[in-house]
């Protein structure tokens, strides 16, 4: 029950709904989140975010704990039984899961060399998830358009938005530059650290082969879950990000095209 080796293993499970006050007291006791080593995933169920820990050790009065035999490789459903809950689903790797923390710094590595890219994005919880098309070059050029008609050009500090194709483009001085490449793991503060680095299987992504890495970012106040496919190079072609009330799916492409994000002249 202490080791990823054992058959019978101790599984956390840490609830943290959109609006509880619940959620809120687990953002600042880091005793009801994933330790370093542990085996940690997260999922939605409805509104209501789940993570799910293998854990070395107890977890804390905010998270619910109970010992099951596991080999690895099993499916897993948990009910989160209020009025905007669901059933999160999880498929357990195969155990021991490899350490992932090699191929986390692979690929921030190689991402930061990246000239050009684009995302494709879909953010829930909201039911459709709202659209967004992202390009990005480097030094500091991104172009946004979501799918309700809102577009963004930010060049330097200066940005460029109107909320629909139709309309004059407003100009304002945003006072700071966005750097590119940016990336929603990237760590903000050096208190940020990443927790629980392990590669969760294996995956073919646009005819590219690639590795499954799963991560916990604490950021500040608030756990973030990532899922990254990362291809033999150390390039991302999928991030899926599971936070309270932020469930976000990125796809990458066309890394390093001649791509060009222009200032809108009309």
């Amino acid at each position: 029950m202490v080791a990823l080796l054992a058959s019978a293993l101790l599984i956390g499970l840490l609830l943290m709904g959109s609006t509880s006050a619940a959620a809120a007291q687990v953002q600042v006791d880091s005793a009801a989140l994933p330790q370093a080593g542990d085996l940690t995933l997260a999922a939605p169920a409805g509104s209501v975010l789940i993570g799910l820990t293998v854990p070395l050790q107890l977890c804390s009065r905010n998270c619910r704990t109970a010992d099951v035999d596991l080999q690895g490789g099993e499916h897993i459903d948990l009910m989160a039984s209020n009025d905007t809950g669901g059933t999160a689903s999880f498929d357990l790797p195969t155990f021991p899961a490899p350490d992932g923390t090699s191929l986390l710094d692979q690929e921030q590595a190689r991402m930061r060399q990246l000239k050009t890219y684009r995302i494709d994005e879909a953010l829930g919880p909201a039911d459709p998830p709202a659209q967004t098309a992202y390009t990005y070059q480097a030094p500091n050029r991104t172009r946004v358009e979501a799918s309700n008609g809102f577009q963004m050009v930010w060049v330097g500090t200066t940005r460029y938005s109107r909320r629909s194709p139709g309309e004059n483009w407003q100009v304002d001085d945003a006072g700071i530059a966005l750097p590119v490449p940016t990336l929603v793991w990237d760590t903000r503060r050096p208190t940020d650290t990443y927790v629980g680095a392990h590669i969760l299987g294996v995956e073919t992504r646009d005819g590219v082969d690639t590795r499954i890495l799963g991560f916990l970012l604490n950021a500040g106040r608030s756990p973030y879950w990532f899922r990254l496919w990362v291809d033999a190079d150390g390039l991302v072609h999928r991030a899926e990000m599971r936070g309270q009330g932020h469930f976000m799916d990125q796809d990458f492409s066309a890394f390093d095209e001649p791509l060009t994000v222009d200032v809108p002249t009309a």
